[in-house]
C-alpha cells in the first residue's frame, strides 16, 4: 500500500523481484476490500503473470478482463511459497488503518479458488403467526425460507434456502453457494 493523502492510497503488486507496480485507482481508508490474487504460470523463462483484482462488493462470477494492477517483468518464481503483505503506517503514513484477513483460498482456476464447495447450516426457530393449531397448543408445519444477503447496498442476495419448520418451530436451513464472502442474515 503507498500512501497518497492520509486518507486515500494504492494497492500495488510485484512480481518477484522486479519494483512494485501500483494501481492508478486510489483507495479510501476504513472501507473493506475484497482483494485477490493471481500467479499465472506461464511456460518459458521470466514471462509468468501476477495479478491483482480488488472488489467493494461481493465475488465477481467470473475473473475480470482487466485486473488493478498486473506484472509480468523479472524473474519467474519457481513456486509460491509466501505471499508478503505491507501495510506498515510508519511506511505509508496511514495510521488509523488495518489490514484484517479473513480468508485464503488457494485453486488452479477463477471459479475452483473463490467458489469452491462450502456448506452452511443454520439451525432456526421461529413462530409464524396464524399458524397455531390450540387444540395440539403447538405451530402448525409450515415452510420458510431464509434469505442471505451481501451486507453492503445493493444488498444482493447471496443464497437463500428453505426448509419446513416443525410444530416446535425449528427448521435446518442449508446454504451451497456463500462462498467466503460477508453476509447478514
Amino acid at each position: 500500500m503507498k500512501r497518497i493523502n492520509s486518507s486515500t492510497f494504492n494497492f500495488g503488486l510485484r512480481k518477484y523481484d522486479g519494483t512494485i507496480k501500483y494501481s492508478a485507482v486510489a483507495y479510501s481508508k476504513n472501507t473493506t476490500y475484497l482483494i485477490i490474487c493471481s500467479y499465472t504460470f506461464v511456460s518459458g523463462s521470466n514471462n509468468d503473470i501476477a495479478r491483482l483484482y480488488i472488489n467493494t462488493s461481493g465475488v465477481p462470477a467470473t475473473q475480470p478482463a482487466s485486473p488493478v494492477v498486473a506484472d509480468s517483468a523479472g524473474n519467474d518464481v519457481s513456486n509460491v511459497g509466501d505471499v508478503i503483505m505491507s501495510n506498515s503506517f510508519i511506511q505509508t503514513g496511514l495510521q488509523g488503518s488495518s489490514v484484517k484477513i479473513d480468508g485464503i483460498r488457494i485453486g488452479t482456476s477463477w471459479a475452483a479458488t473463490l467458489f469452491q464447495p462450502f456448506n452452511v447450516q443454520l439451525n432456526l426457530k421461529a413462530f409464524i403467526q396464524g399458524m397455531y393449531n390450540s387444540s395440539t397448543n403447538k405451530m402448525v408445519r409450515d415452510t420458510a425460507r431464509v434469505v442471505l444477503r451481501y451486507q453492503t447496498s445493493p444488498y444482493t442476495i447471496a443464497d437463500s434456502a428453505k426448509a419446513v419448520l416443525d410444530s416446535n418451530g425449528n427448521g435446518v436451513f442449508t446454504f451451497t453457494r456463500i462462498g467466503t464472502e460477508s453476509l447478514t442474515l
